[in-house]
């Protein structure tokens, strides 16, 4: 779903026939998937460290589940303020390093606050996959992504009478997609953190049978 949704937002842009917004659009989504890779391997530890309490509702299973999740939210944070530092550094003070066009850099340069909050809320929800992966919470993982992903295209729907700028109204929809994500990932993190038992789904096992 998530590619489906960056899928629509390219296609936004290349419908637009603006050769320059195109091609922004390109070197801004490489090194913002770039930057927000680095949560990768924080989404893949906390796996490895969530799943032996898959299903433990006991005190010791909350508590530990609690702990892990609470450092995730705080790395990620962390993690994600110095990615999108980086999205700053990279399409304003290092934008030759991405482009020799000037116009490119420059159209970079316009929307570098909405890249740079793309790639804090994509480390955010790289490291909440983990999370949910873990636990094996496969039925609020699926729920939350539609729903965002129907948010998004209703976005895409509606924004293009009242945006004219196709680079902003994808980088908008993006970033309000992953941000929608967070919204609805946040009940069930809540029940996590808290020690009340979490919405209950399918797990990834049940899911598999």
């Amino acid at each position: 779903m998530t590619s489906a949704v960056h899928a629509v937002a390219t296609r936004v842009v290349a419908a637009s026939g603006q050769l320059l917004a195109g091609a922004t659009h390109q070197v801004a989504f490489q090194a913002v998937s770039l930057l927000s890779c680095t949560a990768i391997p924080l989404s893949l530890a906390v796996q490895g460290l969530l799943s032996p309490w898959q299903g433990r509702e006991d005190g010791e299973g909350r508590e530990r589940v609690r702990e892990v999740v609470g450092a995730v939210l705080a790395m990620s944070a962390a993690l994600g303020a110095l990615a999108a530092l980086g999205a700053r550094l990279a399409v304003v003070d290092c934008v030759s390093a991405l482009t020799a066009d000037v116009d490119v850099a420059a159209r970079l340069r316009s929307v570098w606050p909405v890249l740079a909050g793309a790639t804090f809320a994509w480390c955010q929800t790289t490291a909440l996959f983990g999370v949910f992966v873990g636990l094996g919470l496969l039925a609020p993982f699926v729920r939350v992504h539609a729903t965002a992903a129907i948010g998004a295209l209703a976005y895409h729907a509606a924004a293009g009478a009242r945006l004219s700028d196709p680079l902003l109204r994808a980088w908008l929809g993006s970033l309000g997609y992953s941000a929608l994500r967070l919204v609805l990932y946040s009940p069930t993190v809540g029940a996590l953190m808290y020690g009340r038992r979490a919405p209950k789904g399918e797990t990834a096992n049940d899911g598999a049978a």
